[in-house]
């Protein structure tokens, strides 16, 4: 689901982040904080994936939110 999805959540994520006008003007700003976006969410889907079994899902969406923070 991440992964047909990450285009679109990395998008979203973008837009949660952005802060002041400089950073909508700027083509370049834009691109590198959705390619930013999307290896975030990537990293989360990546690592809740690989801790889902051993630790259930609670544990799981810890360890992934940690690699976010």
């Amino acid at each position: 689901m991440l992964g047909k999805n990450s285009g679109f959540l990395g998008v979203q994520l973008m837009r949660m982040k952005l802060t002041g006008d400089a950073a909508t003007t700027n083509p370049a700003i834009l691109e590198k904080m959705r390619i930013d976006s999307e290896r975030q969410i990537d990293l989360f889907g990546d690592t809740f994936l690989n801790n889902f079994k051993e630790h259930g899902a609670e544990k799981a969406f810890e360890l992934a939110w940690s690699k976010l923070q």
